[in-house]
């Protein structure tokens, strides 16, 4: 559910249309389905995993793809989104290490928000991140696993100071959240508004 919400939040960032959000939010909904086939123990694993258990792991869309292959043939883009949605742009992801145009842009969506939101919440083999150690790691991606179009996107979807926010600042003086400052994101780059102050 909350890599549905987090997609959905992206694709309206980036105006995707209703179709698009729509064919997003299922697919969020239903991308680990193929989880019930993984044995407990490796779900719940504290420690490293070995190279034989993070495989499995590894394979759990083609997992849910082949489930949601059995639905109804008008969800039959499901099966399709949902094995793609641990592919990376630059060939780095997984199972079948597609490179950026060979990814169906809703798996890519669901991708960063499935990253994200794997960061942001406790696993049994790492401990949770802050949103803004998140951030952090996603600017600094040098590996462009994403790409710049869709951390942008994430960043302004989920920011503290939103594209076009009016915010108070320390001075009194008001003004406009004009763009996200990748390299301070509690500091977003701001246009003084004339009009006055809070004051």
């Amino acid at each position: 559910v909350n890599v549905a919400i987090l997609a959905l939040k992206l694709a309206k960032a980036l105006e995707k249309d209703h179709s698009t959000r729509v064919r997003i939010g299922m697919a969020g909904l239903l991308h680990e389905i193929g989880v019930v086939k993984l044995p407990d123990k490796l779900l719940h694993k504290e420690g490293s995993l070995y190279q034989a258990e993070l495989q499995l792991l590894r394979e759990r869309p083609l997992l849910s793809s082949e489930t949601l292959r059995s639905v109804d043939r008008e969800y039959g883009y499901l099966s399709r989104i949902v094995a793609q949605i641990l592919e990376r742009r630059n060939g780095s992801g997984y199972p079948l290490a597609l490179h950026e145009d060979e990814i169906k842009p809703e798996s890519a969506i669901l991708a960063i928000a499935d990253f994200f939101e794997a960061f942001v919440h406790k696993r049994p083999y790492r401990p949770v991140l802050t949103g803004y150690q998140a951030f952090r790691e996603l600017t600094a991606d040098e590996a462009q696993r994403f790409g710049q179009d869709l951390v942008r996107g994430l960043i302004e979807a989920l920011s503290l100071y939103p594209h076009g926010e009016i915010v108070l600042l320390s001075d009194g003086r008001l003004a406009e959240v004009v763009e996200i400052n990748p390299s301070d994101l509690s500091r977003p780059i701001v246009r003084i508004l004339e009009s006055g102050s809070a004051r």
